[in-house]
């Protein structure tokens, strides 16, 4: 990852964290009650709770981890109903999450807490498999209440507060 793509990540980063919308795409991360993982892409519009946003460093870390350390597996992606005639290539950054056992969830195009998931993984990745940073972080980012596997939204606001 060079300078210029860490640098504007910052500043998507910066935008999302006082709340200036429309911002930048930042795809942030958090499980779900049963320990599953998900990515969030805001689409530069989605709100973001402020947990995530608290510590630029440990956010850099989970993102690097996911976005370019965690391999794909081989099992596919099961896209969902509305998204099955959109062209692969716009979908792209969504499937290769999916394809790495992530739930995959975007923000719709206008300001929101409510997250729409777009892919989920045949072979989901848990918290309790993932290396010890990365458990710790998502142990703390925890939807309570939330399944991934059965929730086609998320509405982040109902358990924290967010930018």
């Amino acid at each position: 990852m060079d300078r210029d793509y860490i640098e504007a990540m910052q500043y998507g980063f910066d935008l999302a964290k006082e709340a200036v919308r429309p911002g930048a795409e930042l795809f942030w991360f958090a499980s779900d009650s049963s320990g599953h993982v998900g990515v969030f892409s805001t689409a530069g519009f989605g709100m973001v709770p402020k947990q995530i946003l608290s510590d630029w460093e440990k956010f850099l870390r989970i993102f690097c981890y996911f976005s370019f350390e965690r391999k794909e597996s081989s099992d596919g992606v099961i896209l969902e109903t509305a998204l099955a005639e959109e062209p692969e290539d716009e979908l792209a950054e969504w499937l290769e999450y999916a394809r790495k056992g992530l739930y995959a969830f975007d923000s719709p195009s206008h300001m929101t807490s409510q997250y729409e998931r777009l892919a989920r993984p045949n072979q989901a990745a848990f918290v309790a498999d993932l290396p010890e940073d990365a458990r710790d972080y998502l142990r703390r980012m925890s939807l309570s209440g939330v399944n991934f596997t059965e929730a086609t939204t998320v509405d982040v606001r109902d358990q924290y507060d967010c930018a």
